[in-house]
């Protein structure tokens, strides 16, 4: 298989290069891509552009030359994506010897002497 662009089509395609085969499939059958109708390569620049926090709508109306609903959706596109990744990738945060409670304590201490006990 090899990926290939087409002159009539925006969009890249698979092709199987042998003889007998020639069989094509879409490069977004089997991703997130797939029912998508933008250009994969817009997609490609998105999830870039995504990754550098570029994603505003002014910036995707000049770049892309999408409008704000379509921009919308990608952004919550994207986010959709991020989530699955956090909920199969989860990062732990604090931990045994990790959390400083330092600052925890000084203002529990400070409470305690404005409001000292009865």
């Amino acid at each position: 298989m090899a990926l290939r662009s087409r002159e009539d089509r925006e969009d890249v395609r698979w092709r199987c290069g042998g003889k007998a085969c020639r069989k094509e499939m879409s490069a977004k059958t089997g991703t997130w891509f797939q029912g998508c109708e933008q250009p994969i390569r817009t997609m490609l620049l998105f999830i870039w552009a995504s990754g550098e926090k570029w994603t505003t709508l002014a910036f995707c109306r000049g770049s892309f030359g999408r409008n704000d609903m379509v921009t919308v959706r990608l952004n919550a596109a994207m986010r959709r994506v991020a989530e699955e990744w956090l909920l199969k990738n989860p990062v732990p945060v604090g931990g045994r010897g990790l959390t400083d409670e330092q600052p925890f304590d000084r203002i529990l201490c400070a409470i305690a002497e404005l409001y000292p006990p009865r």
